[in-house]
């Protein structure tokens, strides 16, 4: 069995661009099996897949049953910064799988038995993601995380890699739900389609699903998982944002005091 299903169409996200911008821009930077996310599938991501609301524009997914499996989400849609990952795995059938991969060693393992050979691949998959995400944040989110971060912050995240990944490492594929979501997505990472390859060789893991793992998608159904990642994520994002609140308000403040000094300098009088 082999299906490929990527879904189809979706009407309106926050964010600057439209929705068939999104794709022809997409497609110009060599996502080759990206579509429009349709309401259903994001409803199916945000209410069963994730738990949380998103900034999805495009999905694909070899799903026997249809749902999305991966996300590019719009990185204009935070109100502070910007997001810098721009790719999700959200299918809960491949998240189980790659989690339980990943407490036994697998990026280690994976990175050493994978980079040798596909050093070029992933140079390629950086670079891909790097001029996506200059093509997609809108002036206004550059200018606006940039004095939020910094521009040597600002510069480094802008020009990462895939999940973040600094383009001078090659020793490190940093995480395998990345790369399997990238290769749904473009159809042109070396390393995602050799770890799919060993999920199911290896790790007994259907790319396309289980027998079960459709009640979750669908809200129909006792089988669920929710990945550690996404519970993970929820803790880190949460303690960002209290730190980047911290920081502006003290931003603030010390803007304000400046501001109150100059003010209250004493003027020269005139001479009587």
């Amino acid at each position: 069995m082999r299906i490929l299903v990527v879904v189809v169409v979706a009407m309106s996200f926050r964010g600057s661009r439209g929705l068939q911008q999104h794709l022809e821009l997409l497609a110009s930077q060599g996502w080759r099996d990206v579509k429009p996310a349709t309401r259903e599938a994001v409803a199916a991501i945000e209410s069963y897949q994730l738990r949380h609301p998103t900034s999805t524009i495009a999905v694909a997914g070899r799903c026997a049953y249809g749902y999305p499996q991966a996300v590019v989400m719009n990185p204009n849609a935070r109100p502070r910064g910007f997001g810098a990952h721009l790719v999700r795995l959200t299918c809960p059938h491949l998240c189980q799988h790659i989690d339980e991969w990943e407490k036994d060693g697998a990026v280690k393992s994976q990175s050493a038995a994978l980079l040798p050979a596909c050093a070029q691949s992933l140079d390629q998959v950086n670079a891909r993601h790097a001029a996506t995400r200059r093509a997609l944040v809108s002036p206004t989110t550059a200018e606006r995380a940039e004095a939020e971060l910094g521009r040597k912050q600002f510069d480094a995240a802008m020009n990462s890699g895939i999940a973040g990944l600094s383009p001078t490492r090659n020793d490190d594929i940093k995480c395998v739900h990345a790369h399997v979501a990238d290769h749904l997505l473009s159809g042109d990472n070396d390393i995602g389609r050799r770890l799919l390859r060993r999920l199911q060789d290896d790790r007994a893991c259907d790319p396309e699903g289980s027998s079960v793992c459709h009640q979750q998608c669908s809200g129909q159904g006792p089988w669920a998982y929710l990945p550690a990642k996404n519970k993970q994520k929820l803790w880190k994002t949460r303690e960002r944002r209290k730190a980047l609140r911290k920081h502006l308000r003290e931003k603030r403040r010390l803007s304000s005091e400046s501001e109150g000094q100059g003010q209250g300098e004493a003027l020269p009088q005139p001479a009587s």
